[in-house]
């Protein structure tokens, strides 16, 4: 009989961070509860294919040295009962400098690997108003520059429809091994079979009795949206290094990231003149909470995308609420 093969494939921004490292760091509870029942996390192959993750990687040679090297071993494994691997990059349908990932290209690749295992798909999605607002945080995290209107309109509309992607892996593994959760925690309403992701995810990969697993377990925070002005002006008028340094500091504490504390430490480190800097750009920021993305904003994001999540709710995820999915 085949052994489960349980494929996390993203999305990003959906705390693959925090899954990565619950199930893949030895010593961690979710680690050991999958030890526990006979699933092996595959560290090591996660590395290589976050190493790989460029479209140009995955050709059909590369895909059977791959194979060879990776699986075939795997399939001769007779002390695991199943295996874990989580890659967010297999969803990845938009880059900020180019198109995404072909996913449906990558699906096929992906089921050539996994000849002779059960192979399970796991995709966790949120709704695309609070996606492309986490995406953009990213954005200035990394340095980019862009201003809110036009990050969002440099992102292909049909990169954002889950039900899509969703259906690019049903139509190669077959509807019933893909596993659509939500990462939005108002999804799981009192009438949800789970309390949260975490939950979700860990019984999805063949863990019976979930481990807890606080959201504010955080490996890799967000830069919240009322630093959205202050990031990007640093982004354009200071030093990368003093930039990278801001943007570190201001994901790292609320208290640090206070004006006078941000200012005081970079005029100490750098100079009178990066204080200076800081002074202007904190004097023209706006600090709101959502970052400049209102609610009308946020609503005529979601409208573009409510019939496609409602398919994506009835399709694949039933047991769960989609109010957060739409607009209203």
């Amino acid at each position: 009989m085949p052994k489960p093969f349980y494929l996390h494939v993203g999305l990003q921004r959906c705390a693959s961070t925090l899954i990565e490292n619950v199930f893949f760091k030895p010593g961690h509870d979710v680690f050991d509860a999958l030890r526990a029942n006979g699933i092996q996390p595959l560290f090591e192959l996660f590395l290589l294919l976050r190493d790989h993750a460029e479209d140009q990687y995955w050709t059909a040679d590369a895909v059977d040295r791959l194979r060879a090297a990776e699986f075939h071993p795997l399939l001769a494994n007779s002390d695991a009962a199943g295996f874990f691997l989580s890659d967010e990059s297999l969803s990845l349908t938009c880059r900020e400098h180019g198109p995404g990932i072909d996913v449906e290209a990558r699906a096929h690749h992906l089921a050539r690997l996994l000849d002779g295992f059960e192979a399970r798909i796991i995709l966790i999605v949120r709704d695309q108003a609070s996606f492309i607002r986490s995406l953009y945080a990213l954005h200035l995290q990394n340095l980019g520059a862009k201003d809110r209107d036009a990050f969002v309109a440099d992102i292909p509309e049909d990169a954002l429809d889950w039900r899509r992607l969703a259906m690019l892996y049903a139509d190669v593994f077959g509807h019933d091994r893909v596993v659509v959760l939500p990462y939005n925690a108002g999804c799981y309403g009192a009438d949800a079979p789970f309390e949260d992701f975490m939950p979700a995810m860990q019984t999805s990969v063949g863990i019976p009795f979930p481990v807890p697993v606080p959201r504010t377990q955080l490996y890799n925070p967000s830069l919240m949206g009322e630093y959205f002005d202050v990031q990007r002006a640093a982004n354009q008028a200071l030093p990368i290094d003093i930039a990278t340094e801001l943007s570190q500091l201001l994901r790292a504490a609320r208290e640090k990231a206070k004006p006078e504390a941000v200012i005081r430490v970079f005029r100490d480190k750098y100079g009178t003149d990066v204080g200076d800097a800081l002074r202007e750009i904190y004097a023209a920021a706006s600090f709101d909470r959502d970052g400049g993305f209102t609610e009308d904003a946020q609503r005529a994001n979601l409208a573009r995308f409510g019939a496609a999540n409602r398919a994506l709710f009835r399709d694949f995820m039933p047991d769960f609420d989609p109010a957060p999915f739409l607009a209203g």
